[in-house]
């Protein structure tokens, strides 16, 4: 049996980092495990290091050997997928690798930059990526439960990570979980009406919100810099208006990621709210789109427009040319 880790050993999750040079606290995986290939570039097999990572069970510490390698040119979570049978608590890797992949008794994984977890669905069974995609939804009611304070400072950074336009970062967040402002919020949305109708009380029982907005002057400053000036020196003509365009791309990375937390998320435009940039004192060259709702999710009445249907995929989906 190995001798107990020290405080140095393990962490607040549980997990339990291994010094590359000594042997292994755990077991080694078995025979059949596959390795870690890493988008299958050889060089993907560099600087590999083993962790060690402890699921608690009922009784004691179990431990897995985790491999690591680290990739510089995979600097985003891909996917996760873990042991279903040891759901245990959020103990399950220490690295700090700028990207990378793992294995744990052959199954891949990878790690978010700076991140120890891995997204686990709500039987606690680690989720991957195509997991979390499908999982996602707009919920609309939520339990009374608070959102944690770490997990949405993940949910935001995610946001953070969205692309745009000559990396002009013109997305902003404000994140909202004071019940008066919250009740202010579903007030200026016409809960009332809503809870009238036979719905729940979205927007004000959400523990958490976060305002997604942008700043259409942010892009037109960075593209009157001299590396986005037009060959005759002006800025462009702007076909579409590619603030917009970010702004829902950090609007999905915060739902995908509010799911990747074990939580729910919907969302309401900001036609629907009037007085909010207002209500939470926004300038006047940043334009709310609107704000997404996070928590623990509980039953809800599900919108009646889904009773379309999902167009099939050879009416949305075109190969080499449209016809």
């Amino acid at each position: 049996m190995n001798a107990a880790p020290t405080s140095r050993q393990i962490n607040s999750n549980g997990a339990r980092p291994v010094n590359e040079n000594a042997a292994p606290l755990a077991a080694t995986p078995p025979a059949s495990a596959e390795k870690t290939r890493g988008l299958g570039h050889p060089e993907a097999r560099r600087n590999l290091s083993t962790f060690t990572t402890a699921a608690h069970t009922n009784n004691p510490i179990t431990s897995k050997t985790v491999e690591i390698c680290r990739v510089a040119s995979v600097p985003q979570r891909v996917s996760h997928r873990g042991d279903p049978h040891r759901p245990g608590p959020d103990a399950d890797i220490t690295s700090r690798a700028t990207g990378s992949f793992a294995t744990v008794h052959g199954t891949k994984l990878s790690v978010l930059p700076g991140s120890t977890r891995l997204a686990r669905n709500e039987t606690g069974t680690v989720m991957d990526f195509s997991e979390v995609i499908r999982k996602r939804r707009m919920v609309r009611n939520y339990q009374d439960r608070p959102v944690d304070e770490a997990s949405l400072a993940r949910i935001v950074d995610a946001g953070r990570r969205a692309p745009s336009a000559g990396f002009a970062q013109g997305q902003y967040f404000v994140v909202v979980t004071a019940a008066p402002t919250r009740r202010a919020i579903a007030e200026l949305a016409g809960e009332a009406e809503y809870v009238a109708k036979g719905f729940d009380p979205w927007i004000s029982r959400a523990p958490a919100h976060v305002v997604i907005a942008v700043s259409a002057a942010d892009y037109h400053r960075r593209y009157q810099e001299a590396d986005k000036l037009t060959p005759e020196g002006k800025e462009i003509d702007w076909p579409i208006p590619y603030w917009w365009v970010d702004a829902g791309a950090a609007l999905m990375l915060v739902l995908l990621a509010a799911v990747d937390e074990g939580l729910a998320a919907g969302f309401l435009g900001v036609h629907a709210i009037p007085g909010l940039r207002r209500l939470l004192g926004m300038p006047a060259e940043v334009t709310p789109i609107g704000v997404v709702t996070i928590g623990h999710p509980a039953p809800d009445r599900r919108s009646g427009s889904l009773g379309r249907g999902r167009h099939p995929s050879h009416r949305v989906v075109h190969r080499e040319r449209w016809t």
